[in-house]
């Protein structure tokens, strides 16, 4: 399975992919957060420059937005547990990633799912990334481990346009919901491409 038929031309400067690198780095701190303390965002409010989270009119004349990279941060400060829970993965197909940053080599294989979990007394949250920027995914998470049986949970995800014509009209993204089913412990949900989720299931 190539990572892909055709080569995209997605700048560095498209806000989605801002947004989505933004969530890897999220999911990064989290996985090390016994070694980190604090994190800021940079740039947090900018008037014009795009790597701001949130872009300002000093005008006053619009209205705030969140550009991806902020929605995500948002979107992870509401929907996240106190500590990680242990999880493994089977069958994530990987791609080849040959971009390479100053003195920072490539990596000789990628996941398209960058997934973890946390959670807390209220529920579990699992943040999961999907690279793939062409083709919905499907997985099935089991929380049988976790003692829950037939449940309902909540998808949060971050979609948006990669679209050169569109990617920089407000909004480039945006946080919608929708419903999981859990049965017998298992929950079927699909991820669609270039997409940032967390599903959060309540404990019973």
């Amino acid at each position: 399975w190539s990572r892909r038929e055709v080569d995209h031309d997605l700048p560095g400067d498209n806000p989605l992919v801002r947004g989505l690198g933004a969530a890897s780095i999220l999911n990064a701190l989290m996985r090390d957060g016994d070694v980190i303390d604090i994190g800021c965002q940079s740039n947090l409010v900018g008037i014009s420059w795009p790597i701001a989270a949130i872009q300002v009119d000093r005008t006053g004349k619009l209205d705030p937005y969140y550009m991806p990279s902020g929605m995500v941060t948002s979107l992870y400060s509401k929907e996240h547990g106190d500590y990680r829970l242990e999880m493994t993965e089977e069958g994530v197909p990987t791609y080849e990633q040959p971009y390479r940053m100053g003195g920072i080599s490539p990596a000789k294989k990628v996941d398209y799912l960058d997934a973890l979990a946390t959670g807390d007394q209220k529920g579990v949250y699992i943040h999961v990334l999907n690279r793939e920027f062409d083709m919905p995914l499907a997985i099935r998470i089991n929380l049988a481990d976790l003692k829950i049986g037939d449940a309902s949970g909540t998808q949060y995800l971050m979609v948006g346009t990669t679209d050169q014509m569109h990617a920089h009209k407000r909004p480039a993204a945006k946080i919608v919901s929708r419903p999981v089913d859990i049965k017998n412990g298992w929950a079927d949900v699909t991820l669609p491409p270039r997409s940032v989720s967390i599903i959060e299931v309540s404990r019973r």
